[in-house]
């Protein structure tokens, strides 16, 4: 199990030429991703981790199945459970967290624990056991799940 759990690992769209498929939910539209409408959202219980999580796990699968954006995408299951630890939260806690609940992107050139770093290459694939001191810092500040972008290839 993810004790911070990043959405997965994805691409940048030049890598192979494919845009990212359209976000597929209504209820939740682009503007309202940004993080003040989030944690407008958030404070006002409107909306929950877990809930943007069910929301956007459709979208996020059909691109990485097509590979315009994501190598890895996390399992909906693993996403759940990091939204649920941020949900467990005390109140104080999260109000202490300036990006609690906010979902992230990590290129795969930088490092996170357990998943490939491979700049698109996968002759510099390796396996990480530690996380880059700038994504820790980003999970510190209470963003719980995120994804990985695929760098577009070293040559």
């Amino acid at each position: 199990m993810l004790e911070h759990a990043p959405i997965g690992i994805a691409q940048h769209p030049a890598a192979n030429g494919k845009r990212a498929p359209p976000m597929q939910n209504p209820d939740i539209k682009q503007q309202q991703l940004g993080l003040q409408a989030l944690r407008a959202a958030y404070s006002s219980q409107n909306l929950s981790p877990s809930a943007l999580v069910r929301a956007l796990y459709p979208s996020l699968a059909s691109a990485q199945s097509s590979k315009s954006i994501f190598i890895r995408l996390f399992g909906l299951g693993e996403l759940l459970d990091a939204a649920q630890r941020l949900e467990a939260m005390p109140q104080e806690q999260r109000s202490s967290l300036p990006l609690w609940g906010v979902p992230f992107a990590v290129k795969d050139n930088v490092d996170v624990a357990g998943c490939p770093t491979t700049a698109a290459c996968p002759a510099f694939s390796n396996t990480p056991t530690t996380t880059a001191p700038a994504v820790k810092a980003l999970l510190d500040a209470g963003e719980g799940w995120g994804r990985i972008l695929r760098l577009s290839k070293l040559e």
